[in-house]
């Protein structure tokens, strides 16, 4: 005996579907539709970048050229270099040193004088020059230079 026949099951399957469809429709049975919220449409100047004034000599930039120019004559006729750094710390004993991760740049002496142009962002206005000797028995030699139109100019 069939309980259930091919005809009797699309018939099932078609009255349970119905009744899932009025049953879960979207209508009534509590919670109401949100309220439309109209969100007005943006305000758009006619200005534009070009309104904006700047005094004069004002510009964007963020960095300059610095020149170094860098002589230590104790060095003259042995092989060193020059290391510049954007900051430095004073020891317990009162010795400068550098922050090493502020390293600028690096320059070789040439007869005693190294010389350079880098850029240098504007926030940076004085550097630690320090020299120092390749040979074991070479005292290093160090400074903090300000840095005045563009230019670091310095004798040891």
């Amino acid at each position: 005996m069939k309980l259930l026949n091919e005809s009797s099951i699309s018939k099932l399957v078609a009255v349970i579907g119905l009744g899932f469809s009025i049953g879960c429709g979207g209508g009534g049975g509590g919670a109401e539709a949100p309220a439309q919220v109209s969100t007005p449409p943006p305000v758009l100047s006619n200005g534009g970048s070009g309104d904006i004034i700047a005094p004069g000599g004002f510009n964007f930039s963020t960095a300059r050229p610095v020149t170094f120019e860098i002589q230590a004559d104790a060095f003259a006729g042995k092989r060193a270099y020059v290391s510049v750094y954007s900051q430095y710390q004073t020891s317990h004993q009162g010795d400068q040193l550098p922050i090493y991760d502020s390293k600028l740049t690096m320059l070789t002496l040439d007869n005693a004088v190294a010389s350079e142009k880098i850029m240098v962002t504007n926030d940076i206005q004085q550097v630690f020059v320090r020299v120092n000797g390749v040979s074991s028995g070479d005292v290093p030699l160090h400074a903090v230079v300000n840095i005045e139109n563009g230019l670091v100019n310095w004798q040891f």
